[in-house]
């Protein structure tokens, strides 16, 4: 199964930008759900792969911000099912400003 993308009410510009970061990022079996908070206006990526899941919070979709979703998600697409990661506290991993947390 490849990778599969859901979007929540989000516009079809910025379903194009994450689309391809997402799906040129991502190896393997990926479910990715993708929505934005009405609260703080953060971005929020919910991955399962066939065995871990992840919650990634992105705070805007600059250049920058989605260079750094590319290289944490290929990091997440290598690592999976791995177990025993440099991870930080309670299965967290940062990149720049972008935020992983493990589900």
């Amino acid at each position: 199964m490849p990778v599969s993308l859901r979007f929540r009410e989000v516009s079809r510009t910025v379903e194009l930008r994450l689309s391809e970061a997402i799906e040129n990022s991502l190896e393997g079996d990926w479910s990715v759900i993708v929505s934005r908070s009405h609260l703080d206006g953060q971005w929020h990526l919910q991955l399962e792969g066939t065995v871990d899941r992840w919650r990634v919070v992105l705070p805007s979709f600059e250049d920058a911000t989605l260079e750094q979703l590319s290289e944490l998600l290929a990091y997440l697409s290598s690592a999976e099912g791995q177990g025993d990661l440099p991870f930080g506290p309670a299965g967290r991993r940062q990149t720049g400003d972008i935020i992983a947390i493990s589900a």
